[in-house]
């Protein structure tokens, strides 16, 4: 398997989780501390409540929310944000995500939406420590704990993640709603995880991982290269292998087209990390020019731990699991995967581990968005379905 780079956020988070990968904690806030107080030390500080205010003018709110309403086009317009103190002018934010709008209605909590904000979309070069993009999640619970727990324990089995920090968020000038902000897959994102990388297909939610043939542009409304330019001959040649090699072929000659160990490792997490009938991640696919592999890449774990979903699936590779799962030497690697991520998340007591800290800093900080009362119950719900995941 490809070792990926731990995300940063989960680099300075606290506890017991640490020893077992290797990084250092860095100093949270006390006790005392109030969210006014506490002073994040990079941008994926998760010890850290950050703060996070938007400015833009209603016609263009106005603008974005009918065009996404209407036709479900995703406009971008232009807007201010301060993160943390720093001020940028010119940023781009646009709707992420699957959202449901009352098409009755002319009223629109803006701090509630699942936004993206592209800080290089107006002003090349724009960056905060680097990272370009900040994407709002749709989490439909009051803390996000199950997401950004379910991020956390995703970098530790090596597997590609993303970082995810609580956040005061406000829209011009409103009360502030706690929401997680998650780093989005895209170019920053990738060097970070990868130690090469060439090319990152993501597709859209209403997409699926059928070969549609070798015209490049069978793919143009299912798939979007977010990073490189490799084009989709590969990526089309894959999914021809996938869809129609013999199972001889599939068995025989899959690892010239996949990451196996990466792959079962992501079945295994997901496994671990998605309820009986509830959503799993939804996924893309790195290709490395140099190893000439794919990878699997799950996102958007705003409904992890959770059955009842509240949004829409995104495309997950069913054949591909489903053929891979066959092969009774892929379905080894696959339980020894099972056993590995299981016993490195929830034998030793890391999950518990990422949930104490990710509870504690939202207690501190957080408890005038969101009640303790509240921070606690979503704290104990999730407790319950890790331990229940625990041999």
């Amino acid at each position: 398997m490809r070792v990926t780079r731990a995300a940063r956020g989960i680099a300075i988070a606290t506890g017991t989780a640490l020893a077992l990968v290797g990084l250092t904690a860095c100093s949270g806030s006390s006790p005392d501390e109030s969210s006014s107080t506490a002073v994040p030390e990079s941008l994926w500080d998760s010890a850290v409540v950050h703060t996070i205010s938007l400015s833009i003018s209603p016609d263009d709110s106005d603008a974005v929310i009918a065009a996404y309403r209407d036709s479900g086009t995703r406009t971008s317009a232009r807007a201010s944000v301060t993160v943390d103190g720093e001020s940028l002018d010119d940023v781009g934010v646009s709707i992420a995500g699957d959202v449901e709008l009352d098409p009755d209605s002319t009223e629109t909590d803006l701090s509630a939406l699942p936004w993206l904000i592209r800080l290089d979309e107006f002003v090349e070069g724009q960056n905060i420590e680097g990272d370009t993009e900040l994407l709002l999640s749709a989490n439909p619970s009051a803390t996000g704990l199950n997401e950004s727990v379910a991020l956390d324990l995703q970098g530790v089995t090596g597997l590609a993640t993303q970082s995810a920090i609580s956040t005061r968020f406000t829209v011009n000038g409103g009360a502030p709603k706690l929401r997680l902000v998650v780093e989005n897959i895209g170019e920053s994102w990738i060097s970070d995880q990868f130690d090469s990388a060439d090319s990152l297909f993501v597709p859209r939610a209403d997409g699926d991982y059928s070969y549609r043939g070798d015209e490049a542009d069978s793919y143009g409304g299912v798939f979007d290269e977010v990073v490189g330019d490799a084009g989709t001959s590969r990526l089309a040649k894959f999914l021809e292998f996938v869809d129609e090699s013999s199972d001889a072929a599939f068995a025989k000659k899959l690892n010239n087209w996949l990451d196996l160990d990466s792959f079962a490792a992501y079945l295994a997490f997901q496994k671990l990390v998605t309820e009986e009938g509830g959503p799993s991640a939804r996924t893309a696919l790195e290709f490395s020019s140099s190893s000439k592999l794919m990878t699997i890449v799950a996102w958007d774990f705003s409904e992890a731990f959770t059955s009842d979903a509240t949004g829409t699936d995104g495309p997950v590779p069913t054949n591909l699991t489903e053929r891979f799962l066959a092969v009774p030497d892929f379905a080894e690697i696959y339980d020894q995967a099972l056993i590995d991520v299981s016993s490195t998340l929830y034998d030793t007591g890391t999950a518990e581990s990422f949930l104490d800290d990710r509870t504690a800093t939202l207690k501190k900080q957080a408890s005038d968005l969101v009640s303790k009362a509240e921070i606690n119950r979503e704290s104990k719900s999730l407790e319950k379905k890790i331990l229940a995941r625990t041999p």
